[in-house]
Order: C-alpha cells, then structure tokens, then sequence
C-alpha cells in the first residue's frame, strides 16, 4: 500500500515539473538576430526580403539585445493572401544540425500577429508603438512597425525537457493566394544561441 502510495506521489511531482514548464534561455550568436537559413530551399527569400532594417538599431549587450527604431516590410505578397508560418527547432550534435520535436505551424499568421502570448508578440510585435495603425496591414509590402526601444531577453518555458546547448530557430513564411496555391517568393531565416536553463 505504501509502495502505491509513494509511486502516485512521484508521478504526481513528475507531472507538475513537467506541466509547469522549465523556463530556458537563448544567448544569441549575433547582433542582428537573424541569419541566412543554412540549405535554403531554391528560390527563397532571407531577412532582407522580408523586412528592411535601415532604420533599426539592434545593439548586443550583456543582458540581451537592445532594439529600437523602424521596420518596413519588403515582402512582395498581395494583401489578400494568407500568410502561413513555420517555425521549427534544432540542436547541433557533432558537427550537424538535428531536428527536436519543436515545431509550430500557424496558418493564419495575420490573425494572430499582434495575439497576446505568441511567440512573436512577446519578442516583437507587443514592442510596436504603432500598433493600432498597422495591425490590419499584417505584412504587407510597405508596413512600417515604429519599435520601442526595449531589451530582447529570449527567455521562455517549455513544457518539453530538452538538453543545454547550441540551437538554432528555424522561420519560414509563406504568402497563399486565394486559390491556395503558395507563391514563389517564401521567406526562410533562422536564429542561432546557446540554450541554456534561466536562472
């Protein structure tokens, strides 16, 4: 009876560990975030056809990177189109990238940018000033984001375990016209650091 007891117990903590999340950290390898997604599908685009950074600062310090200043999207997509994202997460294990279980498609990108405890909205789009006068424009070619100038700390929890160590965040974005046919001109960039439990 005893026994029984004690096991219910640990699996109950084991639960709890688990569905309260570990918060972990991203210290990222470069200032400017973003890089070149490495095997690139043909044909996409990187950052710089998607946003252009002219008028951001992005300025790396100790405790993360300081943002401020303006984005104007690039991206050439029709403002009918719907836009789909992907967004997957890799470790690099002796000498190669490999794949984790994370991942997250949205396929309805534009209905959830500005959406409170995404990914993206806690990172980015909650820091716009202009919100209200943009946030129907989604990313359209020629939307300017006015950033605030804000400290991006790249903390988050995770319900899944995972090991410390190098990652990489893997985005595409896909513009689909009315037909459901994807256009040419998808976007792929990444995110690279060092993964490491918050303290």
């Amino acid at each position: 009876m005893c026994r029984k007891l004690l096991c219910r117990i640990l699996i109950l903590l084991i639960v709890l560990h688990y569905s309260m999340g570990v918060v972990y950290e991203l210290l990222l390898e470069d200032e400017k975030v973003f890089t070149e997604c490495t095997g690139k599908p043909k044909g996409y685009l990187n950052m710089s056809g998607f946003w252009d950074f002219t008028d951001l600062g992005l300025e790396m310090i100790e405790e993360g990177v300081i943002v401020s200043g303006n984005m104007t999207s690039t991206w050439k997509v029709d403002p009918t189109d719907r836009i789909e994202g992907a967004v997957s997460l890799f470790y690099f294990d002796r000498g190669s990238w490999q794949q984790t279980v994370i991942n997250m498609l949205v396929r309805d990108f534009c209905k959830s940018m500005y959406e409170e405890n995404q990914f993206w909205q806690m990172y980015w789009t909650s820091h716009a000033t202009n919100m209200e006068d943009v946030k129907d424009q989604c990313v359209n070619f020629g939307t300017t984001l006015t950033l605030e100038t804000y400290l991006l700390d790249m903390k988050f929890p995770l319900d899944v375990p995972i090991r410390t160590g190098r990652y990489k965040i893997v985005v595409q974005m896909h513009a689909i016209d009315r037909a459901g046919v994807r256009r040419k001109n998808s976007i792929c960039f990444q995110i690279r650091g060092e993964l490491m439990k918050a303290t």
